[in-house]
């Protein structure tokens, strides 16, 4: 018989089974339960831990990624994990070849508590709780989650398809999580009534029990906790006669047959003696007599029963019509039933507990929404009636808020300090002293004057930062600044310094970067161009 094996585990393990089933000549279908997302990060420091604990194969995929050292002792759960790890560049590696019980009697065994604490590098969904096992035994022991294991929302169709189709025969599952997640989307595919002509090989008990909600054709447990003695199950389940009924009768069924055919036959063999052939021969001339007298009796009275022959022949003729008929309602009955697929009554007592379980959470949901309802209603009656009462409040406080800072603000100035402990008032009094002693021009021209200046130098400066020609402009300051004794000496010199570049303007950082990376192009490739060769090593240079 030719197994065909439905894979759940995901990503690059789901592959590998996959392949290692084929190898083996059975046929699987990949259907990952769980979809893995590593986590992206810094590296991870190793520094303080003595070993890193593993309890699946992706963690060590998910390690790989967060870090480049290889030389720390490892401890997995299983040969699996080993294995991958291994090929991962890891040196010491030491599987517990079990569950996480083994591990922590290994780890127990070959560790020292004075070496330092342990890191178990996990997923987000933990099974079984490692940590407190290894901390119970007198060591320290630090999680770091690497990963996280998305569900499926449902099984794919050609997935669905095969099911329906009896295309598959064996389920393999790994995991609790994984177990529970597929007796989900087999219920919402509808499938429950196609899982009884299914196997499903578990991993553990754990496993297990997280599928017998619904009914299969057998749940089988591999011995140990580990995909060699799944292996073997399957191995079991192709070689065995399990399924021989699928196949047609079984071997002892046609030996049967065979014995009873060779008896006919030895018995039909037997030779007859010669007494017994004598008695037949008289019995077979006597008989053919009697048939003879019988229809010539008969032909003789016909006449006399005619009528009554007739009329049986309708009612033997109406007989065979109406069973015709109800061998016909009964196949179409059979037919419809066999369609509909009925549920059987034991099923339905199964699934029982499951429907009252979704309904229970309904309905706490509807209760809590009924609740949340009733507290909305009793916010917004008590915010109707204070509404009022809390408006007038808060006006009176505000206004009487606003009082006590106006009084305030009368002596703001003289009861504020700085930090030299000087009150505004002080501060202000000293800012008119200092403007006292700042020369003013005594005549509104020379004001004027003084205001030309500023505005025309504020003017060439802006053109300048702008890197624009500014003749007009320094010819502007300049005739402003003649007319001002108190500022020509001193302005004259300097706008003789700039003079020289007012027709050009002066370049600003942005326009010397520019003009620097078209020079810059142009002198790299005149660089690349040889300057002896032919015209075609030019051109072809350029």
């Amino acid at each position: 018989m030719v197994l065909r094996v439905l894979v759940t585990r995901p990503g690059d393990d789901g592959i590998a089974l996959s392949k290692l089933l084929e190898a083996k000549g059975i046929q699987t279908i990949i259907e990952p339960l769980l979809t893995k997302k590593y986590f992206k990060g810094p590296e991870i420091d190793l520094l303080n831990f003595q070993a890193l604990v593993l309890t699946s194969a992706n963690g060590v995929r998910a390690l790989a990624k967060r870090t480049s050292r290889r030389d720390i002792r490892l401890y997995a759960v299983g040969d699996a994990t080993a294995t991958t790890a291994r090929e991962a560049g890891f040196g010491e590696v030491y599987s517990a070849a079990g569950n996480i019980e083994s591990l922590a009697d290994l780890i127990a065994e070959k560790s020292s508590s004075a070496d330092g604490p342990f890191l178990h590098i996990a997923g987000s969904s933990v099974a079984g709780d490692l940590k407190n096992l290894i901390n119970t035994a007198g060591f320290v022991c630090e999680r770091e989650i690497l990963y996280e294991a998305i569900a499926e929302r449902s099984l794919r169709s050609s997935t669905i398809g095969a099911m329906k189709d009896k295309q598959v025969n064996v389920i393999t599952l790994y995991s609790p999580r994984s177990a529970e997640r597929f007796v989900d989307l087999v219920r919402k595919a509808r499938l429950v009534r196609v899982c009884q002509e299914i196997r499903v090989v578990c991993l553990s008990e754990a496993v297990a029990s997280n599928v017998r909600e619904i009914q299969w054709k057998d749940v089988l447990i591999a011995e140990e906790p580990n995909q060699e003695s799944l292996l073997a199950i399957i191995d079991r389940l192709t070689n065995s006669k399990l399924d021989k009924e699928t196949l047609g009768e079984s071997d002892d069924m046609k030996n049967n047959n065979r014995i009873s055919k060779k008896d006919d036959q030895s018995r039909h063999d037997v030779p007859m003696d010669v007494n017994r052939n004598s008695g037949t021969l008289r019995t077979v001339i006597i008989t053919l007599l009697a048939v003879v007298v019988i229809l010539g009796a008969g032909l003789a009275s016909k006449s006399l029963w005619d009528a009554e022959l007739e009329f049986f022949g309708r009612i033997f003729s109406s007989k065979s019509q109406t069973n015709n008929r109800a061998n016909d309602f009964q196949g179409r009955l059979e037919a419809l039933e066999k369609s509909q697929q009925a549920l059987e009554l034991d099923q339905l007592q199964r699934e029982k507990p499951h429907l009252q379980k979704k309904l229970d959470r309904t309905l706490e949901r509807v209760a809590g929404l009924e609740k949340s309802i009733d507290t909305m209603r009793e916010i917004i009656d008590d915010v109707k009636g204070s509404i009022t009462a809390e408006a007038t409040n808060s006006s009176q406080e505000l206004f009487a808020r606003l009082l006590k800072l106006e009084n305030e603000s009368k002596n703001f100035r003289k009861l504020y300090q700085s930090q030299t402990g000087k009150t505004i008032e002080m501060l202000s009094e000293e800012l008119v002293e200092l403007e006292k002693k700042i020369p003013r021009f005594s005549t509104g021209t020379e004001n004027k004057n003084s205001q030309s200046i500023v505005f025309a130098i504020s003017q060439l400066r802006e053109t300048i930062r702008a890197g624009k020609p500014f003749s007009t402009e320094l010819m502007s300051v300049k005739a402003v600044n003649k007319s001002n004794q108190n500022t020509d000496v001193l302005l004259s010199e300097m706008l003789g310094k700039i003079e020289s570049y007012s027709k050009a303007g002066i370049f600003n950082l942005a326009k010397l970067q520019a003009d620097f990376m078209k020079r810059a192009s142009k002198i790299v490739q005149a660089g690349l161009i040889p300057s002896e060769g032919s015209w075609f090593q030019k051109t072809l240079a350029r």
